[in-house]
């Protein structure tokens, strides 16, 4: 059962077939990946939420959630080619994710850095995710 924003993203890029070619490891982890993880891999997190939207009739159940997606890898080239997987899959995504309704993702930003510590590119993307809030 998906009940939030970030489990339906990491089940959208889990499942993808393009990315597990590219992250032979399924290497993508919530906040951070373990340390000495192998690379490629992908992080994701929530960076912000807002629920329940206001609208001229009162609140409705349409929420948003800011999601930060981040290919790593230690050739650049590589890197890009992850992020560009990842901006394939997910924006303008519409559609159920198992039981979670996403009616819009959306790229906002997207910058590319490197590590000098551990030599590795990271590209960065972010999204928001309109999605219809789970009321209890």
């Amino acid at each position: 059962m998906i009940e939030n924003a970030e489990m339906a993203i990491y089940s959208l890029l889990k499942n993808d077939a393009i990315l597990t070619a590219l992250c032979p490891a399924k290497s993508i982890y919530y906040l951070q990946s373990p340390e000495n993880a192998p690379y490629p891999l992908i992080t994701y997190q929530k960076i912000s939420a807002s629920w329940r939207n206001l609208t001229n009739t009162g609140r409705n159940n349409i929420a948003n959630a800011h999601i930060q997606v981040v290919a790593f890898d230690g050739d650049l080239s590589n890197a890009k080619t992850i992020a560009k997987e990842i901006r394939t899959l997910l924006h303008g995504f519409r559609g159920m994710v198992e039981d979670f309704e996403i009616l819009e993702i959306r790229q906002i930003n997207e910058f590319d850095t490197f590590e000098t510590e551990n030599s590795v590119y990271q590209c960065y993307q972010s999204f928001v995710v309109y999605h219809v809030e789970k009321l209890n």
